[in-house]
């Protein structure tokens, strides 16, 4: 069975979906814990829908384009994330206040604080037009955040 899955190309928004299925097949037969995969699950919706939303010029010429790779390697599940989007280090965005009150508390800036909880380890890197981020989860008992 291969360590390696390729998602591929993500080109709209409603194909995260499939591409959630396949990661959560692909995780499964791997016996990555049903916990890993949730959070994995909810890191890349936030990414992904953030990239959508935020990340890519409507009125650029390229088409916006991410891409996601999985590979399982030694007791760690690397994920890949590239998008042709605007250059943006989720890794430097301003974390959200969580002592304001409900009525004063911004609307959205949760979601990537969400991530690098879920997360273990985050790199970001910006590589020929293209933003480069990597999620690792340990997969041994114990391990989880």
């Amino acid at each position: 069975m291969s360590k390696h899955l390729e998602i591929g190309t993500i080109t709209a928004l409603t194909e995260l979906e499939q591409a959630s299925d396949k990661i959560r097949l692909f995780c499964t037969a791997h016996n990555i814990a049903p916990e890993r995969i949730f959070h994995l699950d909810l890191a890349l919706d936030e990414l992904v829908s953030n990239f959508f939303r935020h990340g890519h010029d409507p009125a650029g010429s390229d088409s916006p384009a991410i891409s996601i790779d999985l590979l399982v390697e030694d007791d760690c599940l690397i994920t890949a994330v590239k998008d042709n989007g605007i250059a943006f280090n989720p890794l430097e965005a301003k974390p959200p206040d969580l002592d304001l009150s409900v009525e004063d508390k911004p609307i959205g800036g949760l979601g990537l604080h969400l991530v690098s909880q879920f997360i273990d380890e985050l790199d970001y890197q910006r590589a020929e037009g293209w933003n480069c981020l990597t999620l690792r989860q340990r997969l041994t008992a114990g391990s989880e955040k």
